[in-house]
């Protein structure tokens, strides 16, 4: 008799978006990478899950003009890569946001974040008892920069760079997930030491060599606390 697979029914959908800008990086920046680390960990902890990921620089986000015609259209009439992600981000059961830390937000990040913004308001102006759709959705935020790993360095992410963000989630609907009593918005992370930046011969940018095994023991305790939220 011939074997049949077990296919998990209406498995559960996670979303995770990179932040980074580095676009001649691709696949190979950080915020990508560790993208790739999440979907590994979910995938060996559970096949009831099904990861998607998108890359913010691949995406050619206009800035927000205002107009409200998102309210009449139930999309920007403007950006059909925004109402790409907002639709991924409605439909997914769990969001993963990866985010370097440059000015400290980056630019197509603020300008995604601006334009759930002004959906969600208009929605809420024109309709009595409106709920996000993003209400008590689980998300987790990871942030991450170029400096060695000190208690100066992490505390800087998570001020700087990871709360902001958890709180603009958290006024958009998101249950945001915390890290630990240290880090209670967002799991951060950085270099293992100064060994890690090495000149590179192709890029006035450095070359920026991580420590994986550290990471993936950083980040994985949120990825665990994200599944457990999703009752997996």
């Amino acid at each position: 008799m011939d074997q049949v697979m077990y296919m998990p029914a209406n498995k559960k959908k996670v979303l995770c978006i990179s932040a980074s800008n580095t676009y001649r990086r691709g696949e190979a920046s950080t915020s990508t990478m560790v993208c790739r680390l999440i979907e590994r960990i979910i995938a060996e902890k559970t096949d009831e899950v099904e990861v998607d990921i998108v890359q913010l620089m691949k995406m050619k986000i206009k800035f927000c003009l205002l107009c409200g015609d998102c309210f009449d259209e139930g999309k920007c009439p403007f950006d059909s890569d925004f109402n790409h992600i907002f639709e991924k981000t409605r439909e997914a059961d769990a969001l993963f946001l990866v985010v370097p830390c440059y000015t400290p937000i980056p630019a197509k990040l603020a300008a995604v974040f601006e334009k759930f913004d002004e959906h969600l308001y208009a929605n809420m102006l024109k309709i009595p008892q409106y709920r996000s759709p993003f209400y008590d959705k689980a998300a987790a935020v990871i942030g991450h920069g170029g400096m060695t790993e000190s208690k100066e360095s992490l505390g800087y992410y998570h001020d700087r760079l990871i709360t902001p963000v958890a709180k603009t989630l958290i006024s958009f609907g998101f249950n945001v997930v915390g890290y630990n009593e240290e880090y209670p918005m967002g799991a951060p992370f950085g270099l293992k030491d100064d060994t890690c930046i090495q000149p590179s011969e192709e890029s006035i940018f450095p070359e920026i060599l991580h420590d994986w095994n550290m990471i993936e023991k950083r980040i994985t305790p949120l990825v665990e606390k994200v599944l457990k939220e999703l009752k997996i």
